[in-house]
């Protein structure tokens, strides 16, 4: 089967591509379903600085620091227990949403 409800909507997650074969019998499917995983991490930090000197031995620096900079999700896993009304289903995130801090320095 291709995963796909019985209408065809790839939205809605079919379970019924799934059984389980009862203990002690051997099913046919994988082991391992690498379609089932999340993606990997695909996160992107950035860091800027800028640094002034106001006369000799003073100095100030302003820095900005962006984590997780394009905002970009990293899916939690499905939901793995076949029966079960989240069998398949995706309800969060596994990392956090951008986050930034700015900071200034005066050296003297």
């Amino acid at each position: 089967m291709n995963g796909l409800s019985g209408n065809g909507n790839p939205s809605v997650f079919n379970d019924a591509c799934f059984a389980e074969p009862g203990d002690q019998v051997a099913g046919n499917a994988p082991r391992y379903f690498s379609n089932l995983r999340t993606d990997g991490i695909h996160n992107s930090d950035l860091s800027l600085s800028k640094e002034i000197s106001i006369r000799e031995g003073m100095k100030v620096q302003i820095r900005g620091e962006f984590f997780n900079f394009t905002n970009t999700p990293r899916f939690g896993l499905p939901g793995t227990s076949l029966g079960d009304s989240q069998f398949g289903l995706v309800t969060g995130t596994l990392n956090s949403p951008r986050h930034m801090q700015f900071g200034a320095r005066f050296q003297f």
